[in-house]
Formats: structure tokens, C-alpha cells, sequence
């Protein structure tokens, strides 16, 4: 990418082959997933400090670089059928050596995480191997987002600060859906509440500590006791209601996204960018869309309460609450899945659920990604507590619109519409992976972090 001047964090890669030659030097059962995970949540001493060693000199030969975001990065990981959003691991704003090499860890588990085994039974082709790591330049970024092309219009989400307030689906954002061919703008909304930022002083601000990031004051902290080097702030009534993109930054993001979409020959994508504080232009990843979806809303013309439609179909069926690995073993065949995200161990119940209602308030988001590819109906937006546990709903993928009804869990089939087609919720679940992407050349190995 660099190569064809868009710039992209400086990026290194440590090689899948590390991990798995590990596994093999300490006999460890490839198909014993518990196994391997006790492996790597009790790492050899001997292991953790070379690799400790590696960091270390790594840093000080990139000392220029004052933080790192460490992703993983699988084989058949962003393909064009199926994409694991958001079901991997990914930990940003990392300057410490033990940091970076716990995160270098933790992705190995997160490889063999309860999201990821159950969604990659979709395919027989997906096996269950430790991934490669991605060491990544960090980027303090001043506003962020998404931007989706499909057929007809494009989808632009941002957010001042950190685009995983967009991706969490977490927070509301500014949105704009663009002509294809004019690049006329044919719809904008605003509902944002709060952002994402690095921590770069203290971890934990006081409950009334104003914070000040880059170009932005007046901001405070959303929650309290915070251990994580990411926090949420709420945004200023002004921020709320100002636009964080003008004109010139849209029409750049644009021209560089087609330019990626060029070089990747990707016709159809997904890309996610940042904008620093010196107003530079980063595109930090490029994956096809695995699904299409209707971007103008519709109009709500039935009574009855309303979020947004993130799949269209319609469902009918008694509403389950799942917050765990109990609650989600627990879920009944043929129910509508009411969870906070689509990942971890909701994807147990999602595969076994007729319809799903979410909070997530982004159609960008991981979460309305994965529900897309799952092909049953969902609605986002909508807070889990306004649903009542054991009640039967009915819900509207495209309208976005759910109520109660008055029927049992099972007297009505959902039919859910994927692009023009009409199509079962299990025809969609049998989906095979046509395409997977071949993974770029290791630019380093074990001892050249």
C-alpha cells in the first residue's frame, strides 16, 4: 500500500509458524483445543522470556514509535464469504514490553476462543491454529470510522477519537450514504453520545477529572475505574452536534478508498481509516464485504417500537436473553437471541436462533456484520432491557420495527431476504467458503520482531 503512496501504520508480523512450532517442540495435541490453550495461558518460562528478549530489541530499533496496537491476523480471516469480525484479538495503545508481549499471547488463545470455534463450523476448512500477529504502529487518532461500498451507494460512519467506538457498535456516529455515481450526498444522520481515546497519562481519571485530547476539551470520563489504556468520554453538546467530517475529508477518504480498491481489486469493500491530529490520512485495514444490505431507511409506517434494520426478513418468536456461556447453552431452537454483541459465546445461541435483537447501534459495526452473514433477521439499536425475557416478539429486519405478539414461539416460519433472493435462515448457515485470501509474506520471523 505504501508502495502506492496510501499511507498505512508502519507494520510487522510475526508468523504463525512461531506459535505452531512451539506446539509441536512440547508435544502438544493439535486437536485437543483445551490442550493448547493450557499451553499458552501457562507459557514456558523459557518461551516467555526469549520472546520478552525479542520485544525488547525490537523496541529499542523502532524507538520512534511511542505506541503499538498488537491484532491478530488468521489465514481465513477477512475472506470474501466470511470476514470473523470482531471475533479475534485486538489490544491498542501499548508502549510497555510485557504488555506487548501478553497481547502477543492472548491472541494464540483468542485463536481457540468459544466465537470463533463455533462460527468456524460454518466450514469444514476452518481449522482451529494459532494466528499470525500483526505489531502495528498505534495511532492517536483525532476522528476515525468505517466506510462500506456496496453496489449503488456507500456508507461512511465516523467518530471523533478511535474508530472502535463504530466498530463496538457501542456509541451512535455520524453517518452519510453517498451516490455510487454522483457522489451526491442522499442521506446524513447524527446520534452520537461518546467516544473512544487512548489513555496517555493516567489510567484511571477521577469521576469530575475534565480530560483534554489533542483539539478537544470538556471532556469526561463515561465509567469509572477504568484499568483499561482505552476510555470512554462523553462528548459536549457541541461535539454532539457538529459534524466531524467536512467536505475536503469526505472527498479524500473517498479518492483513497478507491484507490485501495483498486490495488486489492476489491469491488465491494469494507475499510477502516483514521485521521490523525495533523489532519494525515491512515487506512488501517481493507476486506471485501461478505454481504450487501439496503443503506436508505425505510419508512416507519406500523405501529410499534423501532431501532434499526441491520438484516432483512421477519421473524416471530419468544425473546431469550443471553449474557453468557449458561444463558447461551441454555438458548432454545427456534427463539429470537436478545444479546449486547454477536460474539464470544452468543454465536452458540445465534446458530440456533430464528431472529436477534442487538444493541449495537452501527449497520458497520463487527456485530451487524456477523449478523448479516448468519442470515436471519436483526434489528440493532434497541437496549436488551426494553425486551422482556420470555415474551413472544415479532421483528422486522428492514424496518427495524419489534413488538409483542400473541402467538407461540413456533407458529410462524421467518423468511429473510438477502439481496434479491429468498432465502431459509439454514440455506444461509450452509453458506461454504468460496475464497480464502492468501496471507501477505511474513515480514519477520520469531527473531527479527
Amino acid at each position: 500500500m505504501s508502495y502506492n503512496s496510501v499511507t498505512v501504520p508502519k507494520t510487522w508480523v510475526i508468523s504463525n509458524n512461531y506459535p505452531l512450532s512451539l506446539l509441536k517442540r512440547y508435544n502438544i495435541d493439535m486437536e485437543n483445543i483445551e490442550q493448547i490453550k493450557n499451553f499458552f495461558n501457562k507459557i514456558p518460562h523459557d518461551v516467555y522470556v526469549d520472546l520478552f528478549s525479542d520485544v525488547e530489541d525490537f523496541l529499542k530499533q523502532n524507538k520512534d514509535i511511542k505506541r503499538y496496537a498488537v491484532r491478530s491476523s488468521q489465514l481465513y480471516e477477512d475472506g470474501s464469504e466470511n470476514s470473523f469480525s470482531g471475533l479475534f484479538y485486538t489490544k491498542l495503545n501499548l508502549s510497555h514490553v510485557s504488555d506487548i508481549v501478553n497481547a502477543i499471547i492472548k491472541c494464540w488463545i483468542e485463536s481457540f476462543n468459544v466465537g470463533v470455534i463455533e462460527y468456524s463450523k460454518k466450514n469444514e476448512k476452518f481449522k482451529a491454529i494459532p494466528c499470525s500477529v500483526i505489531i502495528q504502529q498505534f495511532i492517536f487518532s483525532n476522528k476515525s470510522g468505517v466506510i462500506f461500498k456496496l453496489e449503488d451507494n456507500t456508507v461512511l460512519d465516523c467518530n471523533y477519537g478511535l474508530a472502535k467506538s463504530i466498530v463496538d457498535g457501542n456509541t451512535g456516529c455520524d453517518e452519510w450514504i453517498i451516490s455510487n455515481k454522483t457522489r451526491k450526498v442522499l442521506d446524513y444522520s447524527n446520534n452520537k453520545e461518546f467516544i473512544n481515546i487512548p489513555i496517555i497519562k493516567r489510567i484511571n481519571p477521577a469521576e469530575n477529572e475534565e480530560i483534554i485530547y489533542q483539539n478537544y476539551s470538556g471532556l469526561f470520563p463515561c465509567e469509572f475505574n477504568n484499568t483499561d489504556n482505552i476510555i470512554e468520554v462523553k462528548l459536549t453538546d457541541e461535539l454532539k452536534e457538529g459534524k466531524t467530517l467536512n467536505d475536503d475529508e469526505i472527498k479524500n477518504i473517498l479518492d483513497v478508498s478507491e484507490k485501495v480498491s483498486k490495488i486489492l481489486n476489491v469491488k465491494n469493500y469494507d475499510i477502516e481509516w483514521t485521521y490523525d491530529e495533523k489532519g494525515n490520512l491512515y487506512i488501517l485495514q481493507c476486506r471485501p464485504l461478505t454481504r450487501l444490505f439496503n443503506t436508505l431507511k425505510s419508512e416507519n409506517t406500523k405501529i410499534g417500537e423501532f431501532g434499526i434494520g441491520l438484516v432483512n426478513g421477519e421473524a416471530i418468536g419468544k425473546a431469550i436473553k443471553v449474557y453468557d456461556s449458561k444463558t447461551a447453552m441454555q438458548f432454545e431452537d427456534g427463539c429470537i437471541l436478545v444479546t449486547k454483541r454477536l460474539s464470544g459465546d452468543t454465536l452458540i445461541a445465534a446458530s440456533k436462533a430464528k431472529g436477534c435483537i442487538i444493541e449495537s447501534k452501527s449497520p458497520l459495526s463487527h456485530s451487524a456484520i456477523i449478523a448479516r452473514e448468519l442470515g436471519i433477521p436483526v434489528i440493532g439499536n434497541v437496549s436488551i432491557d426494553a425486551i422482556i425475557d420470555g415474551k413472544t416478539y415479532y421483528i422486522n429486519g428492514k424496518t427495524g420495527e419489534y413488538k409483542i405478539e400473541n402467538l407461540e414461539c413456533n407458529n410462524k416460519k421467518s423468511i429473510n431476504y438477502i439481496g434479491n433472493e429468498n432465502l431459509k435462515s439454514k440455506d444461509i448457515k450452509d453458506v461454504i467458503l468460496k475464497t480464502i485470501y492468501k496471507f501477505e509474506n511474513d515480514l519477520f520471523n520469531r527473531r527479527n520482531i
